[in-house]
């Protein structure tokens, strides 16, 4: 996994102008959503906002938390182009953004700049995040005409030492060269797009280089954004989140901005709902979809394939008994309807 927990990825208002026929269609989809939200609906009018949708779930990197680099997920594979453009046929004309990523590093999709200019056929904003491990000849310049609107680029530390502490097998110099590489081909083309970020996910092993890779991002010209580690997410719901941090405490980071892992921060998540059961769908490289990219285990999945009515999966057993669990009835309602992923997420308290 590139990029960690969805919502601690910063979704800044847009400037970037739709397409004529979809953005009052888009606009009041979202105010239906927010709406939906507040009242705490089960059962929505409207469709997602933002989608995740998987590319690959295959990376060459052996990151030590994530499932992905433990190769933990099985089946292996990619997302056909046709897959994906079957999915944007229904959801595009209500998306804001489409988040090309998951589990896999998205970067291994040789089809991944069709990906975004489909994407932008429907006025959607394209976002990619990546470790740039690899970058195959052209991949950059593919995907700045595409028309990719951001660029999350996951470089944790300043030296090849403190980076591969976490992301092993990953050449640091390597990565910066790629990283410079995109915003060559960003300059060329006398774009402000993509937005290039470096992405520093802080641990106790390379918090102390935060401020040497703040200054080198600005120097290369893109943005740093450092993020809350989560140590249980090749983990996820087999221990609870006290217990994860615990048993990581090696990983946790001295300075308490960046740690998520406060019994406060659980209470507040939990009576302000998870949005995600609202406003975000995550469909996976197969065409299975989830209710948030946490999960990784097929058990957990609320449809097997993205098929027939969207609707009847939107609005099917699972997705409504797990927003009644954020509802006013709380988490009794549960007994209406089938068990789901994320009463357990909610007692394990992995929703810090």
């Amino acid at each position: 996994m590139v990029y960690g927990w969805a919502s601690t990825i910063s979704h800044e208002p847009s400037t970037i102008r739709q397409p004529m026929p979809y953005r009052l269609k888009k606009w009041f989809n979202r105010q239906l959503n927010r709406l939906e939200f507040r009242l705490r609906r089960p059962v929505l009018s409207s469709f997602p906002t933002l989608a995740y949708v998987e590319p690959t779930n295959i990376c060459t990197l052996r990151c030590a938390l994530c499932p992905s680099g433990q190769r933990k997920l099985s089946p292996l594979g990619k997302m056909p182009l046709s897959v994906f453009q079957q999915v944007l046929d229904v959801l595009g004309p209500y998306l804001r953004q489409v988040h090309l990523y998951n589990w896999g590093e998205p970067l291994l999709h040789e089809e991944l700049p069709e990906m975004v200019a489909y994407a932008k056929r429907f006025g959607c904003e394209a976002w990619v995040s990546t470790n740039l491990a690899v970058v195959k000849d052209g991949m950059a310049r593919r995907l700045v005409k595409a028309g990719l609107d951001c660029l999350n680029v996951s470089i944790d530390g300043a030296s090849q030492a403190t980076y591969e502490s976490y992301r092993a097998g990953g050449k640091f110099d390597e990565v910066v060269e790629n990283l410079r590489l995109f915003v060559r081909e960003r300059e060329a083309t006398g774009s402000r797009l993509p937005e290039i970020r470096w992405q520093f996910l802080v641990t106790k092993k390379n918090e102390a280089e935060l401020d040497a890779a703040r200054k080198m991002a600005e120097s290369i010209g893109v943005r740093f954004h450092a993020k809350r580690l989560r140590v249980n997410m090749a983990s996820f719901l087999a221990e609870s989140a006290t217990d994860a941090a615990a048993s990581h405490q090696e990983w946790l980071p001295e300075n308490q901005q960046f740690n998520r892992y406060s019994p406060e921060k659980i209470r507040r998540k939990v009576a302000r709902g998870c949005k995600h059961l609202w406003d975000r769908v995550v469909i996976n490289w197969d065409g299975s979809v989830s209710p948030c990219c946490q999960i990784y285990e097929p058990k957990y999945y609320f449809a097997p394939k993205f098929e027939g009515d969207f609707r009847a999966i939107w609005n099917g057993p699972p997705y409504v008994a797990a927003r009644r669990l954020f509802g006013r009835g709380g988490s009794e309602l549960t007994a209406k309807g089938p068990e789901v992923v994320c009463k357990k997420c909610i007692e394990m308290g992995t929703l810090a």
